[in-house]
């Protein structure tokens, strides 16, 4: 078994136009921002209200959500500066910071804590510890939302065996690529009481979705080149090109895509008299 070291978002959100196609095409496959539960505890209509999205990257979601949200206030976090400087709604600021080195905020600031696509960025114990960090800062009775994306599909042979190849590799880097099945009972490990669960897949052939995601994974291809050529024994950009032009076919013809979103409360019990 090999070890390759990789760091980045299933989306890298070095380019602002796949960032904002990768959230609205979640924002549509979901039916909204944020799970039908989440909405029935977060009062988003109220000017003390604050919500917290660890992992920014260029502010997608976060943006999209003060948009819609004017009197919340709503914080972005990214260990990078992607996010935008001049332009951006008047309830909304963002803080460069690593989330593994925890949370520069106080113990239950935060109404929701938001947390998408770490599954590849954190190994196992930074993603424990940043649970850790969300239930510290969510106040009491407060929601975490989590959406991940399943690492391994279906599909043919070449489908497969790449999914395998990932599996190794993040094994080897201390990932679990079935996190995303896992989201609730992550939750209620590091303290939170599962609310609501959603999985959404839809085969790549035919769904309303199925080209802004396949143009999501040709992106984030591009971004994981050096683990496909190690894997595949790949040594030119045009090896690489017929490779990813096969997988990109495959993923469309054979394959599905699964989604998983999941929300936990952090229910705190009364006082006794």
């Amino acid at each position: 078994m090999f070890l390759i070291h990789w760091h980045f978002r299933w989306l890298t959100d070095t380019m602002y136009t796949p960032c904002y196609q990768n959230q609205f095409a979640l924002k549509a496959l979901f039916g909204g921002n944020y799970l039908e539960e989440v909405g029935k505890h977060i009062d988003f209509e109220s000017t003390h209200t604050k919500v917290l999205d660890i992992g920014c990257g260029a502010g997608g979601w976060v943006m999209d959500m003060a948009t819609e949200h004017p009197a919340t206030h709503f914080i972005g976090l990214d260990k990078v500066s992607l996010f935008p400087q001049c332009i951006r709604p008047a309830n909304v600021s963002f803080v460069q910071h690593d989330a593994t080195l925890g949370l520069p905020y106080e113990d239950n600031t935060f109404d929701l804590v938001h947390m998408r696509m770490f599954l590849i960025a954190f190994n196992k114990y930074q993603y424990a510890e940043c649970m850790k960090e969300a239930f510290r800062v969510t106040k009491p009775n407060g929601i975490v939302q989590l959406l991940e994306v399943e690492m391994v599909d279906d599909g043919d042979q070449l489908v497969k065996d790449f999914g395998v190849a990932v599996e190794r590799i993040m094994a080897a880097n201390d990932q679990d690529a079935m996190i995303a099945q896992k989201l609730s009972t992550i939750m209620s490990t590091y303290g939170f009481t599962p609310i609501q669960e959603v999985r959404k897949s839809f085969r790549l052939n035919n769904h309303p979705l199925a080209s802004e995601f396949l143009y999501i994974f040709d992106i984030s291809l591009d971004t994981v080149k050096r683990i496909v050529f190690a894997v595949y024994g790949l040594s030119t950009e045009d090896e690489y090109k017929r490779w990813k032009r096969k997988w990109l076919e495959s993923r469309k013809n054979t394959s599905t895509s699964t989604w998983w979103c999941a929300a936990g409360q952090k229910v705190v019990a009364a006082a006794a008299n």
